[in-house]
């Protein structure tokens, strides 16, 4: 009844966000806002972090990156129907989905899905930092990879707009050579940091003398055993995502 009347397709504000109640919000499911975070633990991440909200309805503001493939993509329609007649958080059905009336207009309507659709990465971003930059003459900009406009999520939408019978779910990688390349990638900085890290900290204690030489090797076996699952969940996922 409604699909013929879809004007656009997106995800919700913060604005939009701060004016539901919690019981919109809360679906138990973490999700994109359309938004950059607003706080950062670095100042990259005012560049490749969105905000996200969490699976309590909460506000998580330092955001996730933006290729951070495990939030889900809850989508917002704007309709070209006329908003007399409705009330918010009407429930309609539209592509099989649920969703609530969240803004009303003379001549449009804005819903909220019920639920997540599926689950996406926000956007991608190159490894190397200095990708982050281009340049026009002698001038150099940053990237935002966290705006939504050109977004990989924005074109996601239109494309499940398109064809709602596919499954929205995309994991970062296109291909078996891509996710090798990636987990490969990310073993080896997380490699290189935990092993920077623990060094460090067994050291430490060693010095302290408030472990033995079998309780370091313990600690140690286990966080290789973390670094190992981490991986294979990695794997999980990108497997999940083809079937």
């Amino acid at each position: 009844m409604y699909e013929d009347k879809i004007k656009e397709i997106s995800l919700l504000s913060l604005e939009q966000f701060h004016k539901l109640p919690r019981e919109i919000v809360a679906i138990d499911e973490c999700y994109w806002l359309r938004d950059p975070a607003t706080a950062y633990e670095a100042a990259s991440g005012k560049f490749i972090n969105a905000m996200i909200a969490d699976n309590d309805g909460e506000l998580y503001f330092s955001g996730e990156f933006v290729d951070s493939s495990y939030n889900g993509v809850r989508p917002i329609l704007v309709l070209d129907v006329p908003g007399e007649g409705f009330s918010l958080y009407d429930s309609l059905e539209i592509h099989h989905f649920t969703w609530k009336v969240i803004e009303i207009s003379h001549d449009e309507i804005t819903v909220l899905c019920d639920t997540v659709i599926g689950r996406n990465i926000f956007n991608k971003y190159p490894k190397d930092y200095f990708d982050f930059c281009y340049h026009e003459g002698d001038k150099y900009y940053q990237v935002h990879f966290n705006n939504f406009e050109g977004s990989y999520i924005q074109n996601a939408l239109k494309e499940w707009l398109q064809d709602p019978t596919k499954k929205m779910e995309y994991y970062g990688t296109d291909s078996i050579e891509e996710m090798k390349r990636d987990i490969d990638d990310q073993f080896r900085n997380m490699s290189k940091e935990l092993g920077t890290e623990l060094t460090d900290r067994c050291t430490e204690l060693l010095l302290q003398k408030k472990c033995s030489g079998n309780e370091v090797f313990d600690f140690l076996f286990h966080q290789i055993r973390w670094l190992e699952q981490s991986v294979k969940t990695e794997i999980e996922l990108f497997v999940r995502s083809k079937q």
